[in-house]
């Protein structure tokens, strides 16, 4: 494969740097969907509110960390990695499944990461087209 295709870099530190983001990136996801997962599939009498605004402070922490990476258009290296593909599908989920922890506005350098990475063709082919390719069918579309 030629190197400069590949989304993680094979030399160090690039390579460090791009995992380290993308490991933040699924942290933040994880938080989110613990959330999701507490809110939406738990009877309305057992939902543990705390729960919820623990996973959601943790996620905003993880999603501000991403906001605030140096750089102009990616977060690693000067083109395109794992790093970002990882952190926009991050950040297009959680607006749909719980946009008011990513209002618009809040992380501007996600905001245009992820409005870049959407004009993308292997972004734009890949968008959820209608609730049943949601994360949860029931959240409006």
């Amino acid at each position: 494969m030629d190197p400069t295709r590949a989304l993680v870099p094979a030399d160090e530190p690039e390579r460090r740097e791009v995992l380290r983001v993308v490991a933040c990136a699924m942290g933040a996801l994880e938080k989110v969907v613990a959330a999701l997962y507490e809110h939406t599939m738990r009877p309305a009498g057992k939902v543990h509110q705390p729960w919820i605004a623990h996973n959601e402070a943790q996620a905003r922490g993880g999603i501000a960390w991403l906001d605030g990476r140096p750089g102009e258009r990616w977060l690693t290296v000067d083109r395109l990695t794992q790093a970002d593909i990882t952190t926009t599908a991050m950040f297009d989920f959680t607006r749909i499944v719980n946009p008011g922890l990513v209002p618009a506005g809040a992380y501007p350098r996600l905001d245009g990461l992820s409005t870049y990475c959407n004009t993308l063709p292997a972004f734009a082919e890949t968008q959820p087209t209608s609730a049943v390719d949601r994360a949860n069918p029931g959240l409006p579309a």
